[in-house]
């Protein structure tokens, strides 16, 4: 009794050796490109440096008290400035000052009030 072996013939050998290199160089060029690709996504989802007048408000926020918080904030909401607040006319300012100083204190005791609340 003779026993034989199915081998592979050497053309069928080489013939899958050159697919699985044509294969593997297909799944090479794709991973390159998503390679470029999330290169390029992660470069534009980087943040900009802010701009200087930006990054100097910030910083000039961080900086000032909570009153002067609360009040740089309510002048912004009213679309004013210091300047602006300051060539107001006497009783319209006189007006806006109240209404920044009522508030403040509003702001500020409700800050105080909430270590104030049980004891």
């Amino acid at each position: 009794m003779k026993i034989t072996h199915d081998t592979p013939s050497t053309p069928h050998i080489s013939q899958r050796i050159r697919d699985e290199a044509e294969t593997s160089a297909r799944f090479s060029q794709i991973l390159a490109r998503q390679e470029t690709s999330l290169r390029a996504d992660t470069e534009q989802a980087r943040p900009e440096e802010p701009e200087p007048a930006i990054r100097d408000t910030l910083m000039e926020l961080l900086h000032m008290s909570p009153a002067e918080r609360i009040r740089y904030t309510l002048l912004r909401q009213m679309g004013l400035t210091e300047e602006s607040l300051r060539q107001l006319p006497p009783q319209e300012r006189m007006k806006v000052e109240a209404l920044i100083q009522e508030e403040t204190k509003r702001q500020l005791a409700g800050q105080d009030g909430a270590l104030d609340t049980g004891a």
